[in-house]
């Protein structure tokens, strides 16, 4: 997986799924015609912990971290995960 991911001090809002509520920055996307913009007019960008803990939840066993990085938008993140 590679994503971007929020940083604590960016988060302004939250939202709950199945009884678990994640804080997470809000990111405008352009619209349909920008090709690396999402479907919808925001995309929800959770801190790293969070998305491991979701990969985790998911049945991945062990989530590695490959690389962290900056890029024009934010941090990205390159993660394996496994099951076993």
């Amino acid at each position: 997986m590679d994503t971007h991911y929020a940083l604590e001090q960016e988060i302004r809002e939250t939202y709950e799924v199945n009884g678990t509520v994640y804080p997470y920055k809000r990111y405008r996307e352009v619209d349909s015609s920008e090709v690396f913009s999402g479907i919808y007019d925001h995309s929800k960008w959770l801190m790293l912990h969070d998305i491991i803990d979701c990969l985790t939840r998911a049945g991945f066993t062990k989530v590695e971290v490959i690389e962290r990085r900056n890029e024009r938008n934010g941090p990205r993140v390159l993660l394996i995960g496994k099951r076993q």
